[in-house]
């Protein structure tokens, strides 16, 4: 009559029912056995229709989205632009200027449209500066022990005697 073909080996049974009497179903040839859980078009269905596990599916993929943002936030927070910035901050400017674009992208993919303020963010530069100013400050006035190697000795400034002629 509908001249419907249907392939048996795509087809799935989901019995949502409260009858404990187990059903097996004959389809084209082949027998279904009920499954505890069927997906449609994306969406999860259980015999009982909790949609416990669609939505801890749902929970699982946000959480994960989560941890990419979190990811980008500490980018953002410059910690992973400054990482060993001693080592490699004096190099040439051009250089330089491909770590501050990436600031610049990351903070405008976060920046709302129409938003009222956007993101705070410190020149990588300035931050750079701090670090090292913090590093002199350790070593030549807090005298943090493993860093005495660095240490510079102190000069003592010439004083010049007029001479009586």
């Amino acid at each position: 009559m509908w001249q419907v073909k249907f392939a048996p080996y795509k087809t799935q049974l989901l019995n949502i029912t409260r009858s404990s009497v187990p059903l097996s179903l004959n389809f084209s040839g082949r027998t279904l056995a009920p499954q505890d859980e069927v997906e449609v078009l994306g969406i999860t269905y259980d015999c009982r229709l909790t949609f416990k596990s669609h939505i801890e599916q749902l929970a699982r993929e946000a959480s994960g989205k989560l941890a990419s943002l979190r990811r980008m936030l500490w980018l953002l927070n410059n910690r992973g632009l400054e990482y060993a910035c001693l080592a490699w901050g004096g190099t040439a400017r051009k250089h330089l200027v491909l770590i501050e674009k990436v600031q610049e992208h990351s903070a405008q993919l976060i920046k709302e449209k129409g938003a009222a303020q956007e993101p705070r963010l410190e020149a990588l530069q300035k931050r750079r500066d701090v670090a090292g100013l913090t590093v002199v400050l350790k070593v030549q006035v807090k005298q943090v022990n493993h860093l005495q190697p660095l240490r510079q000795p102190q000069q003592r400034p010439l004083v010049g005697t007029r001479a009586v002629t």
